[in-house]
């Protein structure tokens, strides 16, 4: 999609300077009206706030799923003899996995199946684990923990889905300070969709190049986070 001469100027002002104020949302529906022209009294207005409640929610979804940005944390203890531990409810990958502090590496049930044809079946101290990805909901351990020499305690650090907003006090994703920057995203995609029902065609793609700028710009911050070297070792 080509920008036009203002998309363009406007996309110019957000790389120079991305606004930093959090906003609630109460605060977005407001903007969201405002870019639409839907204001005035709860009687005159075209869309309830439960409308634009579901679109800047839809809009928030949409930029978690692209950027993984929200990320949480679980721990739970090995048991003896199991195999299969059930993740959180709102668990869509993991980043990072540890037994008693220290990493194990990720492996495919295909890149297991290659090396060994028995590999569920060996038991011992943990090296690896993998996602069983018939469910997409439960980690397993290889080998198993067959005694309390090989169990322990997981700590996990995943990816997730974020929380709709309900309450206007609700700040997006997850009130995260470092993502205040990108909150007005929310706006421009509702003003999108609205814009769109109101056959305001050309108004929902000048919207939409808004969000897709912001989008893009977020999934860039979260690959690259100021001050975070990924390849700094510290010492043992």
């Amino acid at each position: 999609m080509r920008l036009s001469k203002g998309l363009a100027f406007l996309a110019l002002v957000l790389g120079l300077a991305v606004p930093s104020r959090a906003r609630q949302l109460s605060d977005l529906r407001s903007d969201a009206r405002l870019l639409t022209g839907d204001t005035g009294s709860s009687t005159r207005v075209r869309y309830t706030n439960a409308q634009w409640n579901d679109w800047l929610n839809e809009g928030q979804a949409i930029l978690a799923d692209r950027s993984w940005c929200i990320i949480r944390s679980t721990s739970f203890p090995l048991i003896s003899g199991t195999t299969y531990y059930a993740t959180r409810t709102d668990f869509r990958a993991v980043k990072r996995l540890t037994r008693d502090w220290l990493e194990l590496k990720e492996k495919s049930p295909e890149s297991l199946d290659g090396k060994s044809r028995g590999w569920e079946e060996r038991d011992g101290l943990p090296i690896n684990y993998f996602v069983n990805f018939a469910s997409r909901s439960l980690v397993g351990f290889v080998p198993f923990p067959n005694d309390s020499s090989s169990t322990g305690t997981i700590r996990m650090e995943y990816y997730t889905d974020v929380t709709d907003m309900s309450a206007d006090s609700n700040q997006p994703f997850e009130g995260i300070n470092e993502l205040y920057g990108f909150h007005h995203a929310l706006a421009y995609y509702a003003a999108h969709k609205a814009a769109v029902v109101d056959g305001r065609f050309k108004a929902a793609e000048t919207f939409y190049g808004m969000f897709e700028l912001l989008a893009k710009k977020m999934e860039e911050n979260c690959r690259a986070r100021p001050s975070y070297l990924p390849s700094a070792v510290g010492s043992q």
